[in-house]
């Protein structure tokens, strides 16, 4: 097992360059056999959207089956536990059982567990070859055994994720078919991680701002309505011209069709004012039967739960 920190960009060109001249030591069958423009073009890949679900979709893109024959993202949830958002494997019979998995976490539920304390000191984790030791220090036996008997892992990687000096996640990378990982495979995961950091938390920070905004539309668009439809009920007092406008406000507003009926003294209940958000169709609701229809006998069972002014109790 190998412990690693931060390394730089001259640092992965070097150790590759070192590989590339002794036999088994490059990237893996020399899928990735220049650092930089495979760097340059995930960095661009990554800031080419804003999108949360789109920016984990090319991260895995760029990892599988570039760089590793599966990865997993596992980001800090609010109770401060790694939880996987995406996943992306080698073949489809490994992705449809790891989607059994579901939403996994990879830690035991401490808080200053293994996986914590490699975020929080900025240090990746190289297991090549995988041991049983290194995988329980990962994800527990539970887990581990799973991964070794499903997945045939032969090397892990664990990289940190941390942005505007901000942890949030780690990227899992692991190899089943292909030669293992190496030192130069883990700096060159460490560079993509850096530039996937920086993605996802900008990814964040839209949504979260996006939703702020949506949520602020929302509340507009109700005070805006509850104004005309105040302005409406003090125009008129004919209760016909009042409901009707307040239908049609109603219908543009928040529904499709909608509809106003009102208990008649004799238990009946009619229909009043009717409109509907499409003009095209409003003849559809207007063909509608004003009485309402469903008792047998009077009074409607609509009746039961109105409640005249000043009527303390349901009618039974």
């Amino acid at each position: 097992m190998l412990w690693h920190g931060r390394i730089n960009v001259q640092t992965v060109n070097s150790v590759i360059a070192q590989g590339q001249h002794h036999s088994g030591a490059a990237l893996d069958q020399g899928v990735v056999c220049d650092p930089l423009p495979f760097l340059v073009t995930a960095g661009e890949r990554l800031a080419a959207s804003l999108d949360y679900d789109q920016t984990l979709t090319r991260l895995l893109e760029i990892l599988v089956p570039t760089l590793a024959d599966m990865c997993s993202i596992h980001l800090l949830d609010d109770d401060g536990r790694f939880r996987r958002v995406a996943a992306r494997h080698y073949a489809p019979e490994a992705a449809a059982l790891s989607e059994r998995l579901g939403d996994d976490y990879i830690d035991s539920g401490e808080q200053e567990g293994p996986i914590h304390r490699l975020l929080e000191n900025g240090t990746s984790l190289l297991s090549s070859p995988a041991t049983d030791d290194d995988l329980d220090l990962i994800v527990g036996p539970e887990l581990r055994l799973h991964l070794l008997q499903n997945f045939g892992v032969t090397s892990a990687m664990v990289v940190p994720m941390t942005a505007r000096d901000r942890p949030f996640g780690v990227l899992c990378l692991s190899t089943a078919v292909r030669a293992r990982f190496e030192r130069a495979h883990l700096h060159l995961a460490e560079e993509v991680g850096r530039r996937a950091a920086l993605a996802l938390d900008s990814a964040l920070l839209y949504r979260a701002a996006s939703r702020s905004q949506a949520a602020a539309e929302r509340a507009r668009q109700r005070s805006s309505f509850l104004a005309e439809a105040g302005a409406a009920l003090a125009a008129s007092l004919d209760i016909h011209t009042t409901l009707q406008t307040v239908v049609e406000l109603a219908a543009r507003e928040i529904a499709e069709s909608c509809s106003v009926a009102l208990v008649e003294e004799d238990g009946s209940v009619r229909r009043v004012a009717v409109a509907h958000a499409n003009p095209a169709l409003q003849w559809v609701v207007d063909e509608q039967a004003s009485v309402i229809p469903g008792a047998d006998h009077l009074p409607h069972p609509i009746a039961r739960y109105w409640r005249p002014v000043g009527q303390t109790s349901t009618t039974p």
